[in-house]
């Protein structure tokens, strides 16, 4: 990507000082790589149908079936049974020859059981008390216009030396979710950092890979430019009795549920809203 259009509006000159030309490499590296991941981990783009449950015995079935409780976007009849109960789920057919024991898909962690159902994969999540459902499809994920964010323009004055102060041992976080439920996170510790004449405040949650952490936050743009449920900002798990960090806002990226409404993300918790417009990293995606 040419240097000006990585820049963006500042037409090359950063208010903040020179460009460091492996800084902006790195950069261009990391936007191409977060558009890999969001096409193909694990597969986010093929969604095409999704509900909510609570325990129950729900008929499934596609297109050309009279009434079921579960709808799918197949030309197919009825299909069988799904049975939630509160700590387990099974998928029996619909002549009552095969039950199938679903284990909930972990979003990024274990995809659980999936169902080869015609020309996509039928599953069962947990996100706190609720159940629900998800559709998918690969080819969905190829016809996806997605081919990357916008950003805001890269700004050296987004990279924060912050104060790290790791918690004696991790704490629960408990946050809820866009559809309003509750998630429980480990907590870390803290990176605080002067910012317009004030000191701020952010919490950092681990991450299933173990070797990074990631700090949920919104700020005054959401909505008005960038997600309107926050981003995030990873960084690499601090050494023992380290005590600075960068916090890289350039690199703040939007959630997986920026692109679909077929998934549940986590809300900044409210130790993690700052009172100033990062006009840095992601913007809000949309479809052109």
């Amino acid at each position: 990507m040419p240097l000006a259009l990585l820049l963006g509006c500042h037409g090359g000159a950063n208010p903040a000082g020179p460009m460091d030309a492996a800084y902006l490499e790195s950069l261009q590296q990391w936007r191409s790589a977060r558009v890999v991941e969001m096409k193909h981990r694990p597969g986010r783009l093929g969604y095409v149908a999704s509900g909510r449950l609570l325990p129950g015995r729900y008929s499934v079935g596609g297109e050309l079936a009279a009434e079921p409780d579960i709808r799918l976007p197949l030309a197919v009849s009825e299909l069988g049974q799904l049975v939630l109960e509160a700590d387990s789920a099974r998928f029996v057919s619909v002549d009552q020859a095969r039950s199938t024991s679903l284990q909930p898909s972990r979003f990024d962690i274990d995809p659980g059981t999936r169902l080869d159902i015609g020309d996509g994969q039928f599953f069962v999540v947990r996100t706190g008390p609720l159940w629900g459902w998800r559709f998918k499809r690969q080819q969905a994920a190829a016809e996806h216009p997605f081919n990357g964010f916008e950003h805001y323009p890269v700004d050296v004055r987004w990279r924060i030396k912050a104060r790290w102060k790791a918690y004696p041992k991790p704490q629960s976080l408990i946050v809820l979710t866009t559809i309003g439920t509750p998630l429980e996170f480990a907590a870390l510790g803290e990176a605080s950092f002067w910012l317009g004449g004030q000191e701020h405040r952010l919490r950092a949650v681990s991450l299933p890979e173990g070797d990074r952490m990631m700090f949920m936050f919104s700020d005054r743009t959401c909505g008005r430019g960038s997600h309107g449920s926050g981003r995030n900002v990873v960084t690499a798990l601090p050494g023992p009795g380290q005590r600075w960090i960068e916090l890289d806002f350039n690199r703040a990226e939007n959630p997986a549920c920026a692109l679909t409404t077929h998934l549940v993300c986590p809300l900044t918790p409210a130790e993690n809203r700052l009172d100033i417009a990062v006009e840095a990293g992601e913007q809000a995606w949309r479809e052109v």
